[in-house]
């Protein structure tokens, strides 16, 4: 069962839309071969940002260890040995978006809070 979600534009904002959508068409033979180029160079620096599907190795601000584990959502399929933290979790939300060796800081269950550096971000290969 699907419904079409309707949308109501202007016609100002259609334009403005579709001008925006026909400029990113054009500019993608230029932003591929900028990603091929960075990517033989070893330059991918769009992956090293926690999203979802993500393999995070953070450490605490308490610990010298590292913790490594999968954002996503259980119903994902299987992760291995990975250990699997939600997007929607506090440690998941406070590292969405977080670039590498950036801090964040999360609310604790016990009302403390916690800061936790992001290590590395990698996507999951399964």
């Amino acid at each position: 069962m699907s419904e079409t979600m309707v949308t109501w534009l202007t016609q100002e904002a259609y334009d403005r839309l579709k001008h925006e959508l026909d400029e990113l068409i054009a500019n993608r033979p230029v932003i591929a071969a900028e990603i091929n180029a960075r990517r033989e160079e070893g330059d991918l620096r769009e992956n090293g940002v926690a999203a979802p599907g993500m393999v995070l190795t953070v450490r605490y601000e308490s610990d010298d260890e590292t913790e490594t584990f999968l954002l996503a959502t259980r119903e994902e399929g299987s992760h291995g040995d990975l250990e699997v933290y939600s997007p929607g979790s506090p440690l998941g939300e406070a590292l969405l978006g977080a670039k590498e060796g950036e801090i964040r800081e999360y609310n604790l269950p016990n009302g403390g809070t916690m800061k936790v550096t992001l290590v590395r971000a990698e996507p999951f290969r399964g």
